[in-house]
C-alpha cells in the first residue's frame, strides 16, 4: 500500500491502546472531533474528522510498528502529521515516510494549528522563492482554508437540520 507513514516504536503497541491513544490525540488536539471505526483490513482504525467523506487508517504492521495511510487533502495531512507525531512521541518511534528518504523523531507541540502546516507546505522560498511561487502559494494555502470552512459549514448545517427537523 502507498502513500504509509511509518512509525517503528520502542514501546510494543496493542490494539485497544491504540484505540485508547487516537481518542487521547483528538481531544487534545482536535477538541474531540474525530471519530474512530475498526479498520476492515486488520488491527487498526480508520479515523474521520467530523462527517469528512475521507479518512486517515492507523494501523498495526507488528507490536513495535504503526502504519498511517494517508488521505488526500491538506485537512487530512494535517491531522495525518498531528497523529503521527503524537503517536512517536507516546512510543517513543521513529518516524518515516514512503516519499521521504529520511528518519525523525516526533516533537512535542509540533503542527499546533491548519494554518501552521498550511504555512509549512505552502512556503514559497521551497518553490523557488519567486513572486510568481509566493502568489501560487498564498492561492493554494487559500484555497485550502476556504475548503476547510465549506466542510466545517456543511457538518454544522447536517447536524442543525437534524436538530431542528430538517
Amino acid at each position: 500500500m502507498g502513500n504509509l507513514a511509518y512509525i517503528k516504536t520502542r514501546l510494543p503497541v496493542e490494539f485497544q491502546q491504540l484505540r485508547k491513544d487516537l481518542e487521547e490525540i483528538s481531544e487534545k488536539r482536535f477538541n474531540g472531533t474525530l471519530t474512530f471505526s475498526p479498520w476492515a483490513v486488520g488491527d487498526g482504525w480508520s479515523i474521520t474528522f467530523l462527517g469528512y467523506n475521507r479518512h486517515i487508517s492507523a494501523y498495526i504492521e507488528s507490536p513495535h510498528e504503526i502504519h498511517i495511510a494517508h488521505s488526500a487533502g491538506d485537512l487530512l495531512w494535517w491531522i495525518d502529521f498531528v497523529i503521527t507525531n503524537d503517536l512517536a512521541l507516546k512510543y517513543d518511534g521513529e518516524i518515516s515516510d514512503d516519499a521521504v528518504g529520511e528518519t525523525w523523531k516526533g516533537e512535542p507541540g509540533k503542527y499546533p494549528t491548519f494554518s501552521n502546516v498550511l504555512d509549512l507546505m505552502y512556503d514559497h522560498e521551497a518553490f523557488g522563492g519567486s513572486e510568481h511561487a509566493r502568489t501560487g502559494c498564498q492561492q493554494l494555502r487559500a484555497a485550502s482554508l476556504e475548503h476547510l470552512n465549506e466542510v466545517l459549514v456543511t457538518e454544522v448545517k447536517d447536524k442543525l437540520g437534524k436538530l431542528i427537523g430538517e
